[in-house]
């Protein structure tokens, strides 16, 4: 008895749902219009309603889909300008650092030349002290008008070492023509030198007889 009732109440309840469906499909149907009468007017249109919002629904399709492929585009733009961007950021650091060695290596190479100029300043001013009188010296020995005193001597006793130091540049090869130089140029000093003296010494010579 409840088994049969239970069974029953289920075909029911089937029965109801097939029908709602049923009902929920013919209004789906009716509300594209023309489905009063079951006629080949009224199904053409049905299929011409069919087909119209099949029509706008793939159109509207098409119009989202634009708006998405224009959005996309839109993406694709800002991504390659900030790529270019990038790519420009990149050149420029890349263009600053080689600036900056070659100004690093041009600075290395100012002080290796200034170091090599204070070295060769340096064997200069050693040269002149040991091969060349200096201005005041030489006043001392070749002006006439200054007396032959203590200067006169001192500046005489550098001059000889000069003389001696060119001779040491005799006994090297690489140096010899410089010591042949230094001895000529200061011949001529000596000589005058030696001239200067020898009338001081007969001028002395007069005065104490």
């Amino acid at each position: 008895g409840s088994s049969s009732s239970s069974s029953s109440s289920n075909k029911l309840a089937k029965l109801a749902s097939t029908l709602s469906d049923h009902n929920a499909a013919i209004d789906a149907l009716a509300s594209f219009g023309g489905l009063a009468e079951n006629t080949s007017r009224s199904r053409k249109g049905l299929r011409h309603d069919i087909e119209a919002k099949s029509v706008r629904l793939h159109r509207s399709f098409l119009e989202e889909f634009a708006k998405v492929e224009c959005a996309v585009r839109g993406i694709e733009a800002v991504v390659n300008t900030l790529q270019a961007a990038c790519d420009k950021s990149a050149d420029e650091l890349r263009h600053s650092r080689l600036k900056t060695e070659a100004t690093l290596e041009q600075a290395n190479r100012l002080r290796e030349q200034r170091a090599t100029l204070q070295h060769k300043q340096k064997l200069l001013d050693t040269f002149l002290i040991k091969f060349k009188l200096s201005d005041q010296q030489m006043e001392t020995i070749t002006n006439t008008d200054l007396p032959i005193d203590s200067h006169f001597f001192a500046a005489l006793h550098s001059l000889e070492a000069i003389r001696d130091n060119a001779r040491v540049l005799l006994a090297s090869s690489r140096q010899h023509t410089a010591g042949v130089d230094v001895l000529h140029e200061t011949s001529e000093i000596l000589e005058v030198a030696y001239e200067r003296l020898f009338v001081w010494v007969q001028q002395k010579y007069r005065l104490m007889g």
